[in-house]
């Protein structure tokens, strides 16, 4: 099935730094198969992150060296969907919100960005549509100044995720497309 394969990169000098530095950490990504799941057909992604035991206190941007299955298909809005219906993609829905997770007073949610955005990458340039992540004080209104950025290109898919914390307005690393196979 189609693949992609993904690098990670880090920030040095958080958040002063704007020189990248290449980790250990890679990640791939593999259509393995198809299944049904309530009456709907699903593509079954594999991930295997690896790599990321050399890079103590990262864990924040890196998840444990895991191998995690999910379920997607695109559904009849063309939003990209897991079995649970939470939308990974939205595809050029620029009305379209979604909160992640809501803890006490504070909201996480993620919007697309009505605009297109070219992300380079060692392979090739992308025109991207992108799905920022943010956080929202709801006491206050307020929003974090760190804003996540996950990017789609149509017919590639998933070109890079920017990863913030909260606290800072400067991005802290990011994985991004290095190779990929569309059968």
């Amino acid at each position: 099935g189609n693949s992609w394969f993904y690098e990670y990169y880090l920030y040095d000098d958080f958040p002063t730094s704007t020189i990248p530095v290449l980790t250990s950490v890679t990640e791939e990504v593999t259509i393995t198969g198809q299944t049904t799941i309530d009456g709907n057909e699903y593509f079954v992604f594999e991930t295997v992150i690896s790599g990321n035991d050399d890079v103590p206190g990262q864990i924040y941007i890196f998840p444990n060296s895991q191998t995690k299955v999910e379920y997607l298909r695109e559904n009849s809005n063309g939003h990209l969907v897991n079995q649970n219906g939470f939308v990974y993609y939205p595809r050029d829905d620029f009305n379209f919100e979604q909160i992640v997770e809501q803890v006490d007073n504070i909201e996480y949610k993620q919007t697309l960005i009505p605009e297109i955005t070219n992300i380079n990458t060692a392979i090739g340039s992308f025109d991207c549509y992108k799905f920022e992540y943010t956080v929202q004080n709801l006491n206050t209104g307020d929003y974090a100044p760190g804003r996540s950025g996950f990017f789609y290109a149509e017919s590639i898919g998933h070109v890079k995720t920017d990863y913030a914390l909260a606290a800072f307005d400067a991005v802290r690393g990011y994985k991004i497309l290095s190779s990929y196979d569309l059968n």
